[in-house]
């Protein structure tokens, strides 16, 4: 958006996802990692996503994305996303309690 000849950046922040019927959260711009084959060193995103986030979500942030998804369509909840989401640790256990109440499976990608 250009306001005022002044570029205004809309950020659309992808805290859920789909891929391979499965649901992906993703919790942080971070990683103790630097692996030269990780898609981030070559993309903003994967699947038509841009994983880059402006801020990091609270759990009460990931909770609300969740709440507005079908989460009985997916075989997996996937903490995952271009970063190490066990930085937010605190995150991850909390959604993960909320999502274990509800009987979903859920999994962690992490480095």
């Amino acid at each position: 958006m250009v306001i005022n000849n002044v570029i205004i950046l809309i950020l659309m922040d992808t805290i859920c996802y789909e891929a391979y019927k499965n649901l992906y959260i993703n919790i942080t711009n971070r990683c103790s990692g630097n692996c030269i084959f990780c898609i981030r060193n070559f993309a903003d995103g994967v699947h038509g996503y841009d994983l880059r986030l402006s801020t990091k979500p609270s759990i009460d942030e990931v909770i609300e994305a969740l709440e507005k998804q079908n989460l009985s369509k997916y075989e997996e909840i996937v903490f995952a996303g271009l970063w190490e989401p066990t930085l937010r640790f605190e995150v991850v256990l909390a959604v993960t309690q909320w999502l274990k109440n509800r009987n979903l499976k859920v999994r962690l990608n992490t480095n």
